[in-house]
């Protein structure tokens, strides 16, 4: 009887612990200059209730829908150095002595509207507003010496004792920062004191935050970070403190689950524990474009962007998956965690870090004598074993000594028979070790078998079976005291196998089974031949022909095919769920024909890629299924050169176009950034044709010469997940010609 097979396209955990990853890097996406075609400084982060990002670029205002860069120069004079995206939709923006309203309006990408007008003569001349908050039923704008408080078409003015230096909100709370003076919070439309800070007065502010008790941590430029605890102010003592002090702190903001991320001037960005633990150093050698950071924001998706001295970072704290090595140590072939360290075998040699599930790995050394190409690493009576390309070597810590020279040492298994004894695939045919004096060591190279072994496997018979790329399965005995193979037989198209290419087998419990291009066959002892395995197929589904399987301490299969990656999980019901969601990130990152997964337990599996490897844990809560929306942004009207920016509010509003302008180029987005490849989009125009076009990465569609009647384009987008948006639509008529 087949087991039934239950898909599961979400991956939300009971037992989830944990909002961000130890080990491994975050996934870091760089927006360069040169993309987003804009200034080089980027002072203030913001998202609208569309979920477009909003930069305060040098240049003036940039926005990104997912797709497309946009910048809108709101002043020919003045960088844009602050920005706010109220609760009404409504976008703030603060430039060097000015500030107001960036309105979006439909005939055009936006259009700024100064403040500075209502202000009294005396206060038009100012410097840069360098914050904006939505408080107190106003609109605030801060500079060094000046606050201006927007409401009911009135500015307000605030005057320092001397200047103001930052202000800060926290929750419902605003505080200011007079530098000499104190610190102060408006309380009722005016400002009091805070006097826990009277006697450091003189240090310079640069972030405030709020920690998950309601104390406060005070960020510093040069002095450090303080906690204000229980209405006591003291140095917070912690790892992250030191750094910052060394690193010069700029800004400062709280990630999901009381994680805290600061920017430095210096050194990039460091994520740490609600205690001050390090837990990230992401800066150059990380992956980051530049150093300094002058700006963090927390999207609603819970990804962190950095704005920098020099472009624009996405970092994906937000993720199951992590990234080990990357660029830095080459392909990843394998890898096993033995005692305390972790040993990553790669294109480039053996490399080994110190290795504990609740802190990175990231201090990679090449274990000596390794340099080449690391085919596997196995774990045999209490020592690691090499698979090289230089032959077989004995690891320990970071030394490597060399116990067979035979090339390339693709897999070893123990021999069933004696326990003293090792089976090794090589290159050219099969190698016998033995272990002597409690130390494994080259024994013989058997004869009567030349082909490539890296598929090896021993049944419960006593048989040896081997997979060879291009040549089917081989079945064979072992003479040992003879050195030479016995009873070899070759399986092809002959004996069921529906190719003799790509054929790799497994073993699943007591059975061997083959992965073919053709679905699964399992070996039929009567018969002496392949027949299909309906039980491996219905634990694998539609995954595609299985290339890496791995089974975790609790039974769960990992693995990797061709169509689909994750885990299987046996029910209490005899039937199976699989759970590849979380893994469609990784397509086209593994490295093919050479794909590899070890669960080192059931929290924590490896995955080797083409440029080191991914980290993934079950125990990260991440829903995959979110919604999110597309959008038609613009409508081009080729041959009047016009263009209409379209707002949520235009989509539906009956537009006409004469019959000379019944060309038509819509462009689409989608604000979904966790893409690491461009989104996918189908359309529909009603009026035309009433199916769904192909997915294609095409961000537009022309439609030329419509003849008179009304229309409706519709557009959905795709994201790596495979879901789809709610569809956007945008009515319109082509007047008689």
């Amino acid at each position: 009887m087949v087991r039934a097979l239950i898909i599961i396209l979400l991956s939300i955990p009971l037992s989830a612990i944990a909002q961000i990853k130890y080990i491994g890097t975050p996934y870091i996406r760089n927006y360069p200059k040169s993309e987003y075609d804009a200034g080089t400084q980027n002072w203030a982060i913001s998202q609208d209730k569309n979920g477009f990002i909003y930069f305060a670029n040098n240049d003036g205002l940039l926005c990104f829908n997912g797709v497309e860069w946009n910048l809108s120069r709101v002043s020919t004079s003045s960088p844009l150095r602050s920005i706010l995206i109220d609760s009404n939709n409504t976008i703030y923006a603060g430039l060097i002595n000015d500030f107001g309203i960036i309105d979006r309006e439909a005939d055009k990408a936006s259009a700024f509207r100064s403040l500075k007008n209502l202000l009294p003569e005396e206060y038009r001349e100012f410097d840069d507003i360098w914050r904006i908050y939505e408080f107190d039923g106003g609109i605030f704008f801060q500079c060094y010496k000046y606050i201006f408080i927007y409401k009911d078409d009135r500015v307000e003015v605030v005057e320092p004792e001397n200047l103001f230096h930052f202000s800060f909100q926290i929750g419902n709370r605003l505080i200011v920062q007079e530098p000499g003076i104190g610190l102060f919070e408006f309380i009722n439309g005016t400002m009091e004191e805070l006097p826990w800070w009277q006697q450091h007065a003189d240090k310079e502010i640069n972030a405030i935050l709020e920690t998950d008790d309601n104390n406060i941590l005070i960020g510093t430029s040069h002095n450090g970070i303080y906690i204000l605890d229980n209405g006591q102010l003291r140095e917070w003592d912690t790892p992250v403190n030191q750094y910052v002090i060394t690193n010069r702190l700029y800004c400062a903001t709280i990630l999901a689950g009381d994680y805290y991320a600061f920017g430095t001037i210096l050194d990039g960005l460091i994520i740490s524990d609600r205690n001050g633990n390090i837990i990230h150093i992401l800066n150059t050698d990380a992956g980051l474009q530049k150093n300094t950071v002058l700006s963090l924001f927390v999207d609603i998706a819970s990804n962190l962007w950095l704005g920098l001295d020099n472009g624009i970072d996405y970092v994906e704290t937000n993720s199951p998956l992590s990234y080990i090595g990357s660029k830095a140590i080459g392909t990843g072939y394998c890898c096993k965690v033995f005692k305390g360290n972790l040993y990553l075998g790669t294109n480039q040699g053996l490399y080994v870090t110190p290795f504990d599930s609740s802190t990175s790995a990231g201090d990679f050394k090449l274990v000596e004598n390794t340099a080449g190409q690391v085919w596997t690493l196995e774990e045999l009576d209490g020592q690691l074993l090499c698979g090289h390309d230089k032959g077989t070597f004995i690891i320990n810590g970071r030394t490597a000594e060399n116990i067979s020279s035979e090339e390339g040492a693709w897999k070893y298994i123990p021999f069933r028979d004696d326990p003293e004894l090792l089976i090794a695939g090589h290159y050219r045919g099969l190698v016998i070790l033995r272990k002597i004096n409690n130390q494994w060591k080259f024994y013989k190279k058997l004869e009567g078998f030349e082909e490539s072994s890296r598929y090896l496997i021993q049944d419960q018979d006593g048989f040896i079976w081997v997979g060879h790329s291009g040549r089917g399965i081989f079945r064979m005995r072992l003479d040992i005291n003879a050195g030479r193979v016995a009873d070899l037989v070759r399986f092809t198209e002959d004996q069921g196998l529906p190719s003799n290419i790509g054929n790799i087998p497994f073993k699943y419990g007591k059975d061997i089974f083959i992965a073919t291009k053709n679905g699964y066959f399992e070996y039929e002892k009567g018969t002496d031949t392949f027949v299909p395995s309906k039980k491996i197929a219905g634990i694998f589904g539609d995954s595609g022909r299985l290339k890496s399987m791995a089974a975790d301490n609790t039974g769960n299969i990992w693995f990797i095919a061709d169509s689909a990656s994750g885990f299987v999980r046996e029910n209490e019901d005899m039937t199976y769920t699989r759970i590849t969601l979380p893994f469609r990130k990784l397509d086209g990152k593994y490295v093919i024909e050479f794909e590899f997964i070890y669960p080192y337990d059931s929290k924590n599996i490896i995955i080797g890629l083409e440029d080191g490897f991914a980290h993934y844990t079950p125990l990260f809560s991440k829903p995959f299924k979110e919604e999110y929306k597309a959008f038609i942004t613009t409508v081009e009207l080729p041959y009047i050169d016009s263009v209409l920016h379209l707002s949520s509010a235009d989509v539906n509003a009956g537009h006409e176009f004469p019959y000379r302008e019944n060309s038509f180029r819509f462009r689409f987005a989608a604000p979904f950034f966790e893409n690491e490849r461009p989104l996918e989009f189908s359309y529909m125009l009603q009026g035309f044709s009433e199916e769904w076009s192909d997915w294609s990465i095409e961000r537009y569609k022309d439609f030329t010469s419509q003849d008179e009647g009304s229309y409706a384009i519709k557009v959905k987008a795709r994201n790596v997940y495979g879901l789809e948006s709610e569809p956007a639509s945008f009515a319109f008529r082509v007047k008689t010609a």
